[in-house]
């Protein structure tokens, strides 16, 4: 004969009968008790319970989130993975404000991101992948009582490391074959989002991540986006990253498709760092760093990008690049 000893799953403190027949509390530690012995264990619900009291949650537009640690601090926001508390969960990025102050930087990367997911310049379903997927954004209130604001993207798996992870990677200089392939894929998107009628503004080490297997780029921090015709200046610049915007953007000039390509540039040239950089490539990389450079047509730049390649280079061909510490 099978005997079972019911206890409650908090104190351990025998339950009354009454609780096979449903809910009811504990009379030691005052918490509920339901049990159905054919599905969960009391084991199995302890360590579910210690794990629910220990995860942060977060409850954003309607929907509840469980934070799995944090991916990056920016200037105005922290960065976490976290998954949708439900049986069918999904993988999301938060980034949530530290003050009310910024509210505006999320609804400029909110209102830039949306107007892009209209465009009708093709080939639009390849770049959207590109792009953060934003799936929600509201208010709430943090364990002090202060009021927060959060937006949620869906996770791109694979985009891990960021730039400036691949720069800490390789201080010496990144391989200049590699700088061609990230270079490209940025004025890839660069160029469809320009004739998509936005600026990004901001193209700096944080906010472009890599996926190293797959040679692809993501940019990331949109909340300096403008208008093409806007010509606007930026409404934030991130100090530690003064020499990667041009003079005149940095001084309140108005962010252009010149700007973007040279902030971009920029970043190719700091990645190269003092290695041996064949010298067309060098060249090219040099006269791009002040708009308006040799182009300030991402796609047209591209190509010239893709000829120097093969001139120093050959054929396109693929060449596997890993950033220690971040997979394959």
């Amino acid at each position: 004969m099978l005997t079972t000893t019911l206890n409650c799953p908090s104190c351990g403190a025998p339950a009354p009968p009454s609780a096979l027949a449903g809910a009811v509390v504990c009379s030691f530690c005052g918490h509920a008790i339901l049990v159905d012995l054919s599905t969960v264990a009391a084991s199995d619900f302890l360590v579910a319970l210690r794990e629910r009291d220990t995860t942060a949650h977060l409850r954003v537009a309607g929907a509840n989130y469980e934070l799995l640690g944090r991916l990056a601090q920016g200037e105005s926001t922290d960065v976490f993975l976290a998954r949708r508390a439900r049986r069918v969960t999904e993988w999301v990025v938060i980034k949530v404000l530290r003050s009310m102050r910024d509210e505006d930087l999320v609804e400029r990367e909110w209102k830039a991101l949306s107007a892009l997911r209209r465009s009708d310049v093709e080939p639009g379903a390849k770049f959207l992948r590109r792009l953060p997927e934003p799936v929600g954004k509201g208010t709430f209130l943090d364990p002090d009582g202060n009021k927060r604001m959060a937006s949620v993207f869906r996770w791109k798996s694979g985009f891990l490391p960021t730039l400036a992870d691949v720069q800490t990677a390789y201080p010496a200089g990144v391989e200049p074959r590699a700088v061609v392939w990230i270079w490209r894929r940025i004025l890839d998107m660069l160029g469809w989002v320009h004739r998509s009628g936005w600026v990004h503004g901001a193209v700096l080490f944080p906010h472009v991540l890599l996926h190293p297997r797959d040679h692809g780029a993501l940019l990331v921090g949109w909340s300096c986006a403008s208008p093409v015709a806007g010509h606007e200046p930026l409404v934030a610049r991130n100090p530690t990253y003064q020499w990667c915007y041009p003079q005149n953007l940095w001084n309140g000039g108005g962010a252009s498709q010149a700007t973007d390509l040279a902030m971009t540039a920029r970043c190719m040239a700091a990645l190269l760092g003092q290695g041996a950089v064949p010298g067309p490539l060098a060249d090219l990389v040099q006269a791009c760093v002040d708009p308006p450079g040799v182009s300030d047509d991402a796609w047209e730049l591209a190509s010239r990008v893709l000829d120097v390649a093969q001139v120093v280079f050959g054929p396109p061909k693929y060449h596997r690049f890993s950033v220690p510490g971040w997979g394959p």
